[in-house]
């Protein structure tokens, strides 16, 4: 069988629009049949399993996306499929501005698109690409928020490997805008447990704004990043960030936001997980 509902349900073609609107903004491409073999055809595996004599070119259906989101975004492009991006293509953390970008972009070796293409291909199932705007988001300003049961049990630093001292800085703004978020994400939700992917930025008018980047599975395939899964997981309500000293994370306690109040509270120190 395909993916179960955990997986296919957080793929952005079947979010629904409310999620949609707290989302990067995105056009939705289902590749015709062509086009899925041809983007099969870069890995030589798949060639061999489904009979794909030779590295295919794609069809005009899918230029004509790329041309048509270039006209919208003509600062550049980010694409990926459903599955998620390109991430051992160097190719894919530059922004797209053709045709040929977009080539150098997917005719890449990467396992875990080659797994989700055999996928697709055995249960013919369809293939989505979505195109956004090519955005330079400071790692320092991504998160990732652990939703179960349509609870937020936390939120982590995304990039936990480092110090960022924007994070100190804007603190209590960023957890204000996170846990507005949180809320908003939970009542739109169209899945009761998810890992939802987001960055913290301003907005036209200079506010502080979360925008989603992606949802990914609630299981232990999903990087914790400042959590672990060990022992059914640790997850706990607090906001996970990492210290200066880069040898400590600080915690603090999450409850419920309202205009007047800081969202976390009770901040204290552990032992960093790695």
């Amino acid at each position: 069988m395909s993916y179960d509902d955990s997986i296919e349900l957080t793929f952005a073609e079947n979010w629904p629009a409310e999620i949609r609107a707290i989302s990067m903004p995105m056009g939705i491409h289902y590749l015709n049949q062509q086009d899925i073999f041809a983007l099969s055809s870069s890995f030589e595996t798949l060639r061999n399993e489904f009979n794909i004599p030779k590295v295919l070119d794609f069809s005009l259906d899918i230029e004509e996306f790329i041309s048509g989101e270039l006209e919208k975004y003509p600062k550049g492009i980010f694409i990926k499929t459903s599955y998620g991006m390109f991430k051992q293509n160097p190719f894919a953390y530059s922004p797209i501005f053709s045709m040929r970008d977009f080539n150098s972009n997917v005719r890449w070796p990467d396992h875990r698109i080659e797994n989700f293409l055999r996928n697709r291909l055995k249960f013919r199932s369809p293939f989505c690409i979505s195109a956004s705007p090519w955005v330079d988001i400071h790692p320092g300003t991504e998160f990732r928020i652990f939703i179960s049961d349509r609870q937020n049990l936390g939120v982590s630093q995304y990039h936990c490997n480092q110090f960022y001292k924007l994070i100190h800085e804007d603190l209590k703004i960023i957890k204000a805008s996170l846990a507005s978020f949180s809320s908003r994400l939970v009542e739109v939700l169209h899945m009761d447990s998810v890992v939802a992917d987001v960055f913290v930025h301003k907005d036209a008018d200079g506010k502080c704004k979360t925008t989603l980047i992606e949802l990914n599975p609630f299981n232990s395939l999903t990087d914790p990043c400042l959590f672990s899964w060990v022992g059914g997981g640790d997850f706990d309500g607090t906001f996970r960030y990492v210290s200066s000293d880069f040898k400590k994370q600080h915690v603090e306690k999450a409850v419920r936001y309202s205009s007047d109040e800081d969202p976390w509270h009770l901040p204290a120190e552990i032992g960093r997980r790695m």
